[in-house]
């Protein structure tokens, strides 16, 4: 886990009719909920860092402009 530390992933749904799920492992969680985050719109998508033992949201987009 420490290997991911300050690493940022974009994950973003291009596919239609689809549903991504994100999730974690083991303890770790997304702003602090053990929670899986879905995306089911096509285009959008999430951008996320780990601090090494969790992960953050850091922004959130709906496919628009």
């Amino acid at each position: 886990f420490r290997s991911c530390t300050g690493r940022v992933y974009y994950i973003k749904l291009i596919a239609a009719s689809v549903t991504l799920t994100i999730s974690t492992s083991f303890s770790q969680t997304i702003d602090g909920s053990a929670a899986n985050r879905t995306i089911t719109t096509q285009y959008k998508g999430f951008q996320i860092v780990s601090n090494g033992a969790n992960w953050f949201l850091l922004s959130e987009y709906d496919g628009t402009f």
